[in-house]
C-alpha cells in the first residue's frame, strides 16, 4: 500500500484557489510537500498536495489528503494523536478502532524511528499551522 500511494499518489495536483496552502518541509532530507485545502466554513472540503519526497513520505501525505474531506479541526486532531502513536516506539499502540485500517500500514516505522517524521512531516505540519 506504501508503494501503491508513493507511486500513483491521491489527489496529487496543485489545487487552483485554495483557501490556504501549508508547507511541510525537512530540513534533513529534502521531503517538501504542499498541502492545498479548501474550506466550508470550519471544515474541509477539499485537500490535495504536491511535492517530493520519499515513499513513506509521499504516501502519508497521500492518506492524509484522501482523509481530510469532511474533517474540521477537532476530528484532524483525534486523528492525528493516535496515528503519531502508531509510529512512535515510545508510544503504546492504539487501538484498532481508533484509526482508519489503511493508516495501519505505517506501523512498520516503528522499528525505523529515523522514518517517524517522513511519516508525519505532512501530518505534524497540519497540525501546528491548522489554527
Amino acid at each position: 500500500m506504501i508503494l501503491q500511494h508513493s507511486d500513483f499518489p491521491v489527489r496529487y495536483e496543485k489545487m487552483a484557489d485554495p483557501d490556504r496552502v501549508i508547507e511541510a518541509y525537512n530540513q534533513f532530507c529534502g521531503d517538501q510537500f504542499f498541502l492545498y485545502l479548501k474550506f466550508d466554513g470550519e471544515v474541509i472540503a477539499d485537500a490535495s498536495f504536491w511535492g517530493y519526497g520519499c515513499a513513506l513520505s509521499k504516501a502519508s501525505a497521500s492518506l492524509l489528503v484522501s482523509l481530510l474531506p469532511g474533517m474540521d479541526k477537532t476530528t484532524f486532531a483525534k486523528l492525528h494523536l493516535p496515528f503519531q502513536a502508531l509510529v512512535s516506539p515510545e508510544e503504546n499502540l492504539p487501538e484498532m478502532t481508533s484509526l482508519p485500517e489503511p493508516l495501519f500500514v505505517f506501523q512498520a516505522a516503528r522499528d525505523f524511528p529515523a522514518r517517524k517524521k517522513c511519516v508525519l512531516l505532512a501530518w505534524d505540519e497540519l497540525h501546528d499551522q491548522w489554527k
